[in-house]
């Protein structure tokens, strides 16, 4: 099992990108454990304790994305967004697993679908479920914490600045075709 360290900054699977403050101990039912202690730094009141010797709770955490692996990211994005998965319960159910995964390609294929959704039901004059819309606030939030912090801009720019990428990248892929 991987080791972390006092001020690491990692995601931490649906938190986000959160400091690693500290580790301490603490007794519970009367037997001591270590704990790393992480602060959401987009949440200054939350405090979250993950017991160390738990494989499956310190396996969530990930390292950021490199600038380069943003870049990358973004350059390889599908055109198309995946595919609408009509049962509900299914749809819940891989949604769900994409944040648990905290894989950002497959966050951001959701949050194309789901936008892609939304736009297809307002002309029906509908809005998207509930439950789609509040999966789609997760994974947007979850993109724009660590997209923004690694990029150092503000979360309203980090849409912005995708779109700026993915327009560059076709640019130079119909130049290398020319």
């Amino acid at each position: 099992m991987k080791k972390y360290k006092v001020d690491d900054i990692v995601v931490y699977g649906t938190h986000g990108v959160c400091k690693i403050a500290e580790e301490t101990i603490n007794t519970v039912n009367r037997q001591e454990r270590s704990y790393y202690v992480l602060k959401p730094l987009n949440d200054a009141k939350s405090t979250i304790f993950v017991p160390m010797d738990s494989e499956k709770l310190v396996a969530k955490f990930r390292h950021l994305l490199s600038l380069e692996e943003i870049h990358s990211l973004i350059d390889e994005l599908p055109s198309e967004e995946t595919p609408w998965i009509k049962n509900e319960r299914a749809r819940k159910e891989h949604y769900r697993q994409i944040l648990n995964d905290s894989s950002l390609s497959d966050m951001i294929g959701m949050i194309r679908t789901l936008h892609a959704k939304r736009a297809e039901r307002e002309k029906l004059g509908k809005g998207l479920h509930i439950i789609d819309e509040s999966f789609m606030k997760k994974a947007e939030k979850m993109l724009y914490d660590e997209l923004s912090y690694v990029l150092k801009i503000d979360q309203r720019e980090v849409l912005p600045f995708i779109f700026e990428r993915m327009n560059q990248s076709n640019n130079e892929s119909e130049q290398l075709e020319a």
